[in-house]
Formats: C-alpha cells, sequence, structure tokens
C-alpha cells in the first residue's frame, strides 16, 4: 500500500487480528531533490558537491548508504558520495571525460541514492528534464588556460578553456576576472556572487573562497561549499568559530592554484556558567560572559590578567567564583 510520507510505528501480525506488542519506529521519506551543483561543468574527473533537499524528518544517511549514478552515452557509472560535514551537501566524483581517443562533450545528467543501490531502479531519484542536476563536459585539462598568462595575454584565449575565477566572455574570445566576491569554476561563461555577509578576493576558483564574516558561519557544516549557502548568525549562548588555511586545488592535471579558504567553522557552544547574546555579537569566545556570581578565571588568575599576554581558548578557562574554586 501507498504510505503517507512522515514517522510512524510498525508492528506485526501473523493473522491481522493479534498483534505484536512491541512496535518498532517507522518512516516514509521523500525523495531527495539536487537543487544545485557545484561545479556544474569543466574537465570531469573531479568532485562536484551537490546540496540535496527534500529528504525528509530527521533522516541522516548514512556514507555507506550515498551513491551517485552518471548517465553518460555510452555507460553508466555509480560512484561512492561523501556527506559534508553532516549537512545537506554531499561530493562525488564526476567521471572521465574520454572514452578511448574520444572526447567526451555536452551535457550529462546524475541521480542520487540515499539508502544504498540493492534496487537501484526505485532507490535513485529521477528528476525531470530542466533540474538543476546536469554537468557539462566543457574541456579536456590539457585545454584548461593557465590563469598566469592571462596577465600578459588578457585578450586572447589561445582556443583553451578558461580556467577557475576567470570565466569566458566576448564570445569565448577573453578569460575575465571575477571581481571581489565572486567566483567561477573551469569553462565557465559567468561569475557566481558569494553569498551576503562574506568575503573573497578577486578571481577566486571556489565557493570556499567565500569566507564568512565575524559573527557568521556557512550553511554546509560551518563552510560555504555550493552557490545555494548562505552565511548565517549563532544563536544564543553560543558563538561563532572558523579557522582559515592557505590552500591549493588543481586547475588542470599540469596547473594549480593557491587561496585562501575557511577550513573549519562552527557556531561552539559557551562554557559552562556563561551565556552570549548570539548573533553578529558573538564573535569569538570571549564574547562569551560568566553568569552572575562567577567570573573568568584560569587556576588562581583572573581572565583579564592572563588575557594581555597569553593566548588563551575558552578550552582553558572556567567560570568561578570569587575564589576562584569552580561552582557547581
Amino acid at each position: 500500500p501507498e504510505l503517507p510520507t512522515g514517522a510512524t510505528e510498525l508492528t506485526l501480525s501473523q493473522n491481522g487480528y493479534d498483534w505484536i506488542e512491541e512496535a518498532v519506529p517507522f518512516g516514509v521519506f521523500t525523495q531527495p531533490i539536487i537543487t544545485v551543483l557545484y561545479p556544474s561543468g569543466g574537465t570531469g574527473n573531479e568532485p562536484v558537491r551537490m546540496n540535496l533537499a527534500g529528504l525528509g524528518l530527521a533522516y541522516e544517511p548514512q556514507d555507506a548508504d550515498l551513491f551517485c549514478r552518471w548517465f553518460l552515452a555510452d555507460r553508466n557509472e555509480t560512484v561512492q558520495a561523501v556527506r559534508l560535514r553532516n549537512s545537506s551537501t554531499i561530493e562525488c566524483g564526476a567521471p572521465n571525460n574520454t572514452l578511448g581517443q574520444h572526447f567526451l562533450t555536452g551535457s550529462i545528467k546524475v541521480e542520487v541514492s540515499i539508502l544504498g543501490t540493492a534496487q537501484p531502479e526505485i532507490m535513485f531519484t529521477s528528476h525531470p528534464a530542466g533540474s538543476a542536476n546536469t554537468y557539462n563536459f566543457g574541456c579536456r585539462n590539457q585545454d584548461v588556460l593557465y590563469a598566469g598568462l592571462l596577465d600578459f595575454f588578457p585578450q586572447c584565449t589561445a582556443n583553451k578553456c578558461c580556467p577557475p575565477g576567470y570565466p569566458s566572455t566576448n564570445g569565448g574570445l577573453n578569460c575575465t576576472q571575477c571581481g571581489t566576491n565572486q567566483y567561477s569554476y573551469t569553462g565557465a561563461t559567468f561569475c557566481y556572487d558569494c553569498p551576503d555577509n562574506s568575503e573573497a578576493p578577486p578571481g577566486s576558483p571556489d565557493p570556499g573562497a567565500c569566507i564568512c564574516k565575524e559573527g557568521y558561519v556557512g550553511e554546509s557544516g560551518g563552510l560555504i561549499a555550493t552557490p545555494n549557502d548562505r552565511c548565517v548568525t549563532c544563536g544564543a549562548n553560543t558563538y561563532a568559530y572558523t579557522t582559515t588555511e592557505r590552500t591549493t586545488m588543481p586547475l588542470s592535471q599540469t596547473a594549480w592554484t593557491s587561496y585562501t579558504f575557511a577550513t573549519s567553522a562552527a557556531c561552539r557552544a559557551c562554557p559552562a556558567k556563561s551565556n552570549s547574546a548570539g548573533g553578529v555579537t558573538s564573535v569569538t569566545a570571549w564574547d562569551c560572559q560568566c553568569d552572575p556570581g562567577y567570573i573568568c578565571s584560569v587556576g588562581s588568575q583572573t581572565c583579564d590578567q592572563w588575557r594581555a599576554s597569553l593566548n588563551l581558548t575558552w578550552s582553558e578557562l572556567t567560570c568561578a567564583n570569587s575564589n576562584h574554586t569552580e561552582l557547581p
């Protein structure tokens, strides 16, 4: 029978009258919908991130059950996917865009399964035409123009694909650098805008280069992973925590670029016996205030005595009474 979507309970009977008293939780979930791919085109053989909607209730798929199926003209490829930082974003590798000596062009579609591959005809999604589940083979690795050359030859692409951060303009004759707070992928024809309350340098190659401003974190497990992600504030009694790292990403098989990316971000809970207002005022752990009757201390010293000379984190601090004895 067709069951309504939602949470319920399941029990069994051998005769239709006598039912097992202990029921088990059971839920019917809608198939996920791919709302965006990034990148939505390129050289193939690269990781592609996808925002999924419609997972239903609080269902959290296991990585072992996450798969992508790519539909090429000559074959289908099923690859394992991973969930990014416990978010609704998954990542899986796009197939290679060559078949023997032939170069594959055009668009291919991808479907996802959050329930494994035992019955692919019902476990994989089936998006209607025009959905956001298509990837375009636009470039071969060896045809990607090195971004550094564009500083010397900005008006000529030499029949090469434009690199990330430099979309193709003027009918493919130019590669134009994305502006501040913008980014693009290999072979793109336009720049994406970073979400509000984030910043990225000109020519950024990935949404991960959009770093949320102080007091904000990204929606994909704290980071910006796709064009759909936003920078959001943290709630009360938490603070926004972000770390960044200068790292590299491939432009092709032979060229790399270096940019600053956010490597981790989250809304961290304030320490025990402390609180914060949340929002943009909760920028660091120091914005968590000890509750009335408690003071911030490190051993026998107050935090103010230590803060000027030492780089402390909240893991080293406690909110204690005036005698520096932690209260229950």
